[in-house]
């Protein structure tokens, strides 16, 4: 139900390679889709008119026909459908670590969100419970998290993660609290600083935040205060507000009110994890939306490709097991050591806060993923978070084979160079260095000193 007919047609006509003679006497596709329409009826239920519909066992179970269809709950006339096998909330329940993310391009009619559970194991994240929920209430991700409590004591095992990582909805954190107060519970750092940054732009400050390097530099001390020890978080807070400019009141009045007196400084530091975003469960999403192509899909098409994804879980774990799975980039692990070694020398009190919080802005925008990928998405947050397009040097993932030195990709990003995903991606595949400026007159290997200069900057980062 989620590929036209007339495509299917043509790919199995071209995989029959017919004679002349057989191809000349063939339908076309025009001709056989009115057959094949009326055969695909015959397989796939009727397209749902509200959330109330039944699901046949097709949809309930595994490509191999295990149980898939974990929870079919209504609350308050809300439903709420759980997806996962044993094998998932096995992986799910052993974790101490887990990450929680809501989408929304993929849901399907009447409902809100797909929401999903994933675990941390050997530095990999894994889905293993994908929830389709008809509401956004503390109640309702109560009842999610009640359903899978009840299916860990059907499998003698315990969910009681030690730490989770969500963003900053209101209705979650307070359903997380309630549910598992035994947590260490931190919130996306991309999420606390896209917080801090859409507040620049409501203010109408985004244009000074381009052109003026200090209101820059003091709206990114803001945001790297969650990186800091939460012990000095609000004595670095005061010192950033002594040397703010008066242009930037507002913006401090904000940062506050509400990320002192109405979040928990707990919840959004971040100082000292290791995975300090939601960018792996995020990652899953966009490759999750590729493969349903299309924006809210019918909730057969959703459950199909949700289907393949549970085939795709097995075979990573598979990996993970026989030691194959993906490690970390050394370009990333060499800027977490970075990282690393400079809370260090933090915590040893061989820099102030101020040279900390430098150091900070300079790494803070170095974003891939757990196996070094920078996907168009992670492209997109970056731009969110009001990245100076002339500061940036990015690590890029470079594929067996390629050449670095003719891989130098340069983007326009303000002229949104950027915005088709598909282009970014193809552009991606070979690139060493990805070098963002404010024109396009540096384009792939043209050498230029500035380009120069840009190489040798990120090899003396480390990057």
């Amino acid at each position: 139900e989620s590929i036209a007919i007339g495509l299917i047609y043509d790919q199995e006509l071209a995989r029959a390679n017919f004679s002349q003679a057989g191809l000349a006497v063939s339908l076309s596709s025009q001709e056989a889709k009115s057959s094949l329409n009326k055969l695909r009826r015959k397989t796939t239920p009727i397209l749902p008119d509200s959330s109330d519909f039944d699901i046949p066992d097709l949809y309930s179970t595994t490509i191999d026909s295990r149980r898939f269809l974990l929870g079919d709950l209504t609350y308050h006339r809300k439903r709420i459908l759980i997806f996962s096998t044993d094998e998932q909330l096995t992986v799910l329940f052993k974790a101490k670590q887990i990450m929680m993310d809501g989408t929304f391009n993929a849901c399907p009619p009447y409902f809100e969100q797909v929401y999903t559970l994933h675990c941390i194991k050997h530095g990999k994240s894994f889905p293993c419970a994908i929830a389709l929920l008809g509401g956004k209430s503390t109640n309702i991700y109560k009842q999610l998290f009640n359903e899978l409590e009840t299916h860990a004591t059907r499998l003698q095992l315990d969910f009681d993660p030690t730490a989770i990582l969500s963003d900053f909805e209101k209705a979650l954190l307070k359903a997380v609290r309630e549910k598992f107060p035994q947590a260490t519970h931190h919130a996306c750092y991309f999420h606390f600083c896209q917080a801090v940054y859409r507040k620049i732009q409501n203010l109408g400050l985004a244009t000074h935040y381009r052109d003026d390097e200090h209101i820059r530099d003091t709206c990114r001390q803001l945001m790297s205060l969650a990186l800091l020890p939460c012990r000095e978080v609000e004595f670095a807070f005061e010192e950033i507000v002594s040397k703010a400019p008066p242009l930037l009141l507002n913006l401090i009045d904000y940062f506050r009110n509400f990320w002192f007196r109405q979040m928990p400084v707990e919840l959004w530091n971040v100082h000292n994890l290791d995975i300090r975003t939601n960018n792996n469960a995020e990652g899953w999403h966009n490759r999750f939306n590729r493969r349903i192509n299309k924006t809210h899909p019918n909730v057969w098409h959703f459950i199909s490709t949700l289907k393949q994804e549970e085939v795709y879980f097995r075979q990573q774990i598979l990996h993970m097991k026989s030691g194959k799975n993906k490690n970390r980039s050394k370009k990333v692990c060499a800027m977490q050591d970075r990282l690393n070694a400079l809370s260090s020398r933090f915590d040893n009190q061989e820099i102030d806060v101020e040279e900390y919080l430098q150091v900070k802005i300079m790494v803070k925008f170095v974003l891939t993923g757990s196996t070094g990928e920078l996907g168009s998405s992670v492209l997109r947050h970056l731009l969110e978070l009001g990245a100076n397009p002339k500061e940036i040097i990015l690590s890029v993932y470079n594929p067996k084979g390629a050449d670095p030195e003719l891989a130098k990709i340069v983007f326009d990003v303000r002229h949104g160079d950027y915005k088709q995903q598909q282009t970014l991606e193809k552009a991606f595949q070979g690139a060493e260095i990805l070098f963002l400026v404010s024109s396009t007159t540096m384009i792939h290997e043209k050498r230029t000193e500035e380009h120069r200069n840009a190489i040798e900057a990120a090899k003396n980062v480390g990057i």
